[in-house]
């Protein structure tokens, strides 16, 4: 009886290494992204949502709450500073760090931003290619994030985060 539950507990340990993995593989599918380009990558989703803030602000009628206003910029803020830091990261354990503070401020600036009435299609497009590109990232300096599924490539995201630039 001890050696049959020794046995499947083996087996259910190997299923468990198959399956983390498989997530691991996927993770680093693309095998040349570095840590410069993930540094790069930020920069970009910077660049295209502080041009969807300007476009947003530039819309007639668009009225957006102190709050809002208040929590968006501090979220740039943050973006910034977290951009400056993965970019002169020296360690994996530094840019993570810096990663997950970007990743605070972009779910932040996305929310409250997609959340206003009357975002026209080409920022909402903008919000899209941060939700893509934001993975990617997360995945060059070792988190295990799951690809998700749609229509957009990485590289479409950065093309369309690159275009708002204002």
């Amino acid at each position: 009886m001890t050696f049959e539950m020794t046995r499947r507990g083996a087996i259910a340990g190997l299923g468990l290494v198959a399956v983390t993995a498989g997530l691991v593989l996927n993770g680093c599918a693309s095998g040349s992204f570095t840590p410069a380009q993930a540094a790069a990558d930020l920069s970009t989703l910077a660049t295209g949502l502080s041009g969807a803030w300007k476009q947003i602000n530039a819309l007639p009628n668009m009225v957006v709450p102190v709050a809002v206003d208040t929590a968006v910029t501090n979220a740039f803020s943050a973006l910034s500073k977290a951009s400056s830091d993965l970019a002169s990261s020296l360690t994996q354990t530094s840019a993570q760090s810096a990663v997950l503070q970007a990743e605070g401020a972009v779910n932040t600036i996305v929310a409250d931003l997609s959340a206003l009435p009357g975002i026209p299609p080409n920022i909402q497009l903008i919000f899209q290619a941060a939700s893509v590109l934001l993975p990617v990232i997360e995945t060059a300096v070792g988190f295990i994030v799951p690809a998700k599924a749609g229509s957009m490539t990485p590289e479409d995201a950065r093309m369309v985060l690159l275009s708002a630039k204002a």
